[in-house]
Order: structure tokens, then sequence, then C-alpha cells
């Protein structure tokens, strides 16, 4: 006859009090932990993009080096940019990469996930489900040329006038304060351009702050990370700046800033180019 070597309770059941307490428990802990895994990954995907930016610059440098000190630059007509452009194509409507790798500056960015912010979601046009190859945008006052997309009789692109062609001929303001990249915004990001508003200063030696002058943002930078992006410089660092106010409320093509805080950020991106640089920097 045998007999058992430990008693066991009669049940092991938790009862529904023990239960609800326990899934409470969870539910605060959860509450607790999820803002703050929230905000890692958010750090975590500025951190990334600053890397993206990095490798950019340094290649957009790299070119210069090898190409007798000539900018890569943007040659874009009705918002596509053409052959000889540092990335080809409309980041709206690019389904692949290929038109990054066939940018003139791959070759010494060659990770095509570098183009693109891990925090951008966007989508490809009316491909809901197909993520954006590039996030980034370079400066149209870096060797860059453009047609006029809201004139359909300007068909050839235009050379921006006073722009920098070479490495070397970015003085004003100094390399350390000439933006090339920037983080651009889901809604206003097309070709591989960005636009500052050159009408703005028309008369020479007033900046865009004083009473008359109506600047418009052409393009818009995002404001994914922490209500900021990040800019990269021709000198190879990388910088976040924090906007005054959030960037929403795309139209296409021209938006008047929304407030002075706007337009206060708008000042801000014009005194990181050629244009509007000794105009606007005394009017920070």
């Amino acid at each position: 006859m045998t007999t058992k070597s430990r008693f066991w309770p009669a049940s092991t059941a938790f009862t529904l009090i023990e239960l609800l307490v326990g899934i409470a428990i969870i539910a605060i802990l959860a509450s607790l932990l999820l803002p703050a895994l929230s905000r890692a990954k958010a750090k975590g995907q500025s951190a990334m993009c600053q890397c993206n930016l990095k490798q950019l610059v340094l290649g957009w440098i790299l070119y210069a080096d090898e190409n007798e000190d000539r900018l890569a630059g943007s040659i874009s007509v009705r918002r596509v940019n053409r052959p000889g452009s540092w990335v080809l194509g409309n980041a709206r409507q690019d389904r692949t990469a290929s038109n990054v790798m066939a940018g003139v500056m791959f070759r010494y960015a060659s990770a095509a996930g570098a183009y693109r912010c891990p925090a951008d979601r966007s989508t490809v046009t009316r491909e809901k489900g197909l993520l954006r190859a590039r996030s980034y945008t370079l400066s149209g006052w870096m060797n860059s040329s453009s047609d006029d997309p809201e004139n359909p009789e300007s068909t050839y692109p235009l050379d921006f006038p006073n722009e920098p062609h070479k490495m070397s001929q970015i003085v004003r303001p100094p390399p350390s304060g000439t933006f090339v990249f920037i983080d651009e915004q889901e809604e206003s990001i097309d070709d591989g351009l960005w636009n500052s508003d050159p009408f703005a200063l028309a008369v020479p030696g007033v900046p865009v702050l004083a009473p008359g002058q109506s600047p418009v943002w052409y393009n818009l930078p995002a404001d994914r990370h922490n209500q900021g992006a990040h800019i990269a410089f021709a000198d190879g660092h990388v910088e976040h700046h924090k906007w005054l106010w959030p960037k929403r409320n795309w139209i296409p093509y021209s938006r008047k800033p929304q407030n002075g805080s706007d337009k206060q950020d708008l000042i801000y991106t014009l005194t990181l180019s050629p244009v509007g640089w000794e105009q606007n920097i005394a009017a920070r």
C-alpha cells in the first residue's frame, strides 16, 4: 500500500478578487512603463536619424573632394529630380530606392536605408503599405537649379543666383553655419531640392522681419523629433533644432507662416542659406 509523500491544498486556484488585483497591478505597471518605452523609442529614432544625416553629409563632402570641389546638387523639373542630381525622382512617387541609388552621390553614401528617417511613417502615393525611400532634402542653394512648378510656361531649370557651386565658395555663412540636408515634413517633400524664399528679400538689406515683408515656406521642415528636425551642415556636423511652432497644415509649394513663432522658424532657415544670410542674421 502506497502513501502520498506530500500533501497539497484542496484548491490552488486564484479567487476572482486576486485575479482582479493582479490585472490592476499589471495595468498600473504598464501605464508607468509604456511612456518610458515610447520615449526611449523616440530617442533611438532621433539618434538614428542623426546618424543617417551624418552619413549623407560626409558622402556629400567626399563627392566634392573627388569631383574637383564641385558640389552634388539638384536639377529639378516639375518637382522631379533629373539625372545629374544627388538623388533622382520624387519621394512621394518612388516605389523603390532605385532613384536614390541612381543619384550621383550614392557611391559616396551607399546605404539606401540612410536616406529615410526611421520615424517617418509616410507612404508612397496610392501605396498605403509601402514606406517611402527618402525623408531628407538637399538645400536648393547648393549647386542646384529648378523650373517654376507654378508657371506652366517655365519648362527649363533656372540656376539660382549667388549660390555656391564649389565647396570653396561656401563662405557666407561659413560651412559650420550653412545647412546642406534637412529632415523634411511628410506632406511637403517631393523632389530632392529644398527651396528658400528669395522673393522676401527683394529689397536689398531689408530683413524679412521688417514691416511689409511676407516670406513663405516653399518647403516645410519635419517636426518628428520632439517638435524638431535634424539639420546637416557643410562642415559635416549635424544638429537638432526644435521649432517654435509645429509644422502642420501644409499648402502645396507655399505656405504663409501661421504666426510670429512660425515666422521666426522660417527666418532661422534663411539664415542657414547663402540667400538672406546677411539680411537676416541680425534679425534673429
